[in-house]
């Protein structure tokens, strides 16, 4: 009886010790880099298995995608596309496109960040506003202006804080569309 309760302890150890080893290798090539093919028209989000470094697949994230930003789950991503003013969104578990938003965020969307909750989009563009982004609503609820060119921009860990690190810019890029609104400028004439 003890040989067989000894077996039986030891058939579970090893069973265990299978079973977590796989999921280890499972959870391994679920870690992903998403990496922005900039001088492609489609096919230009490449999804890296960070295991092997092997490219797992291609999305289509709107024409010439330049800022990436995810909340704290990972499990969507948001793509900003220089080229047509959009942003879309890719479901990062099934690395499919979900959706692409076509709701003014004005020529050339730059490096946006998203809170950690993935409520709000703070998505600068070259116009010289933050169009803050409802999620949920699928909506711009706000245009904050920038006082200069928006480029990239930083999330605070709780969210309470976002950063704009802005462009100095050329004069090429005041004569570039600003989505109506009125320009702002950090350069006083």
């Amino acid at each position: 009886m003890k040989v067989r309760y000894l077996m039986f302890v030891l058939a579970l150890v090893v069973a265990a010790t299978f079973t977590s080893n796989a999921q280890n290798a499972q959870n391994a090539t679920k870690e992903k880099l998403y990496i922005s093919l900039e001088n492609l028209e489609k096919d230009n989000l490449a999804v890296i298995d960070l295991a092997t470094f092997k490219e797992i697949k291609r999305l289509t994230a709107g024409s010439h995608p330049h800022g990436l930003t995810s909340p704290r789950s990972q499990s969507v991503l948001y793509a900003a596309s220089e080229i047509g003013g959009v942003v879309t969104l890719v479901d990062t578990i099934r690395d499919e496109v979900i959706k692409t938003f076509h709701v003014g965020f004005g020529v050339e969307p730059q490096n946006g960040a998203v809170t950690p909750d993935g409520r709000f989009l703070y998505q600068p563009s070259y116009a010289g506003y933050w169009q803050v982004f409802d999620t949920q609503n699928e909506k711009i609820i706000e245009y904050i202006h920038t006082l200069g060119i928006g480029h990239n921009t930083v999330m605070a860990p709780d969210g309470k804080f976002v950063y704009l690190l802005p462009i100095a810019g050329g004069e090429g890029h005041w004569r570039r569309p600003s989505l109506g609104l009125p320009r702002t400028s950090s350069v006083r004439s």
